[in-house]
């Protein structure tokens, strides 16, 4: 039985889509078991265009087997699929030098699926990262619990972050944003963000929020706005973040366009395609140009400086930790979507204790913000929320159609449902 050290290069593939420091992985061979433990050298001071992890697999890993078996596994830990299994035949843990390292005891079983994975065993462990004070713990591993590697990356990396959320005011200087709650598109709303972006002949971009590399020719959201009167329609769509910040076929529609549309789905998508990239910055210039961003559902979420319902793994938590960032369109928020059609009105006060400064939004569906400067204008059928948690009680304050907001003081403009 011996212990050694095994290099892994970033597979071609990898390379292609991400911009990461090596990895490596330990190997202790026995006579029946090969124990293996996944390290994340991602030991990075602060965050660059493309630093944080992202992609729809950890493809970037060439798994060293020995036995026929043991490719397969290989192969099939590089695809996502079913069988990519780390079996521990004694205590182990990942490379010392990674911030983020597994911790497997003895006979535990771990398998992967992708960026996902799971413990089968009754015995587990524990994931951790590194700190300049010692280890502090992320999670403990325990049978049937499913948990996403790149979450533990990201929370690593905001570890090492100035603070975060900023302390900017809600504020849009120049241009506008249409956020809507989902459901329903009422023609009003449609409307506002066509008259936003510059008429029917505006350059309008559809960014989809799907988890797939590729998307229907013609979403329906783009023949929502065709059928609303807009005639120069076009879409962006990658999973590669090296894509995001280099490819013309991504950054050039976004240099000249004059309405940009967020699609619905899970939110952490954009997240791992777009934040920190060229894309995104070419984005905010969307606004400094006087034009217009909207969205929906996870197309609102995305706009706001603190990202709502992030967990890769689902949506239950409203804050989770590792995908707090949103894109920043609206700094000093965080918004929420079908908000009274989920009851998701009881998980504020979370959203407070993590982010006392932030001002939470919740928004109905078929309803939205038309925010202009400091000023949010409800447009729809339903109600929207605001949750001012800055003094000593929680202010509530909720508003229907043709009502307005004052970002800056936290105060409605016009008559308003008050609650303390």
């Amino acid at each position: 039985m011996g212990l050694s050290k095994v290099d892994i290069l970033p597979s071609p593939r990898f390379q292609e889509r991400l911009k990461w420091p090596l990895r490596w992985v330990w190997l202790w061979e026995t006579d029946m078991t090969l124990c293996i433990a996944l390290a994340t050298a991602l030991m990075l001071p602060s965050p660059k265009a493309n630093s944080w992890p992202g992609g729809r697999h950890m493809d970037g890993l060439r798994f060293v087997y020995k036995g026929a078996a043991g490719k397969a596994a290989a192969a099939a830990a590089a695809k996502g699929q079913e069988g990519a299994k780390i079996i521990a035949s004694s205590a182990f843990s990942s490379s010392q030098s990674s911030p983020v390292k597994m911790t497997l005891d003895e006979g535990a079983v771990v398998k992967f699926q992708g960026r996902f994975f799971q413990v089968l065993t009754e015995i587990g462990g524990a994931v951790s990262r590194r700190t300049t004070r010692g280890i502090a713990r992320l999670v403990l591993l325990k049978k049937g619990e499913r948990h996403d590697w790149l979450t533990f990356e990201r929370r690593a990396i905001d570890a090492s972050l100035p603070d975060f959320p900023s302390d900017k005011t809600p504020n849009v200087k120049k241009g506008s944003l249409v956020i809507v709650g989902g459901g329903g598109m009422p023609d009003e709303i449609i409307d506002a963000f066509i008259e936003d972006a510059g008429g029917p002949d505006a350059a309008i971009v559809y960014v989809p929020c799907s988890y797939e590399h590729s998307i229907a020719s013609k979403p329906g959201f783009v023949r929502m706005l065709e059928a609303g009167g807009a005639t120069n329609v076009t879409r962006i769509h990658t999973k590669d973040r090296k894509k995001a910040d280099s490819d013309e076929s991504i950054l050039g529609p976004l240099r000249k366009v004059d309405g940009l549309w967020f699609g619905g789905g899970r939110q952490w998508n954009f997240v791992d395609s777009y934040l920190d990239t060229e894309a995104h910055n070419l984005m905010q210039d969307v606004l400094n140009r006087g034009g217009v961003i909207g969205g929906s559902s996870a197309g609102a979420s995305i706009q706001a400086e603190v990202l709502a319902r992030g967990n890769p793994l689902g949506n239950a938590e409203v804050v989770w930790q590792g995908y707090t960032r949103g894109l920043g369109f609206l700094p000093g928020v965080m918004v929420d979507q079908h908000f009274s059609q989920r009851g998701r009105q009881k998980q504020m006060p979370d959203l407070i204790k993590a982010f006392p400064k932030t001002l939470g939004i919740g928004i109905d569906e078929s309803t939205a913000i038309h925010v202009k400067g400091s000023t949010a204008e409800v447009l729809g059928i339903g109600s929207v929320f605001f949750y001012d948690g800055s003094g000593r009680k929680t202010a509530e304050h909720r508003l229907s159609k043709g009502e307005k907001f004052n970002l800056n003081t936290r105060k409605p403009i016009t008559p308003a449902l008050l609650r303390n």
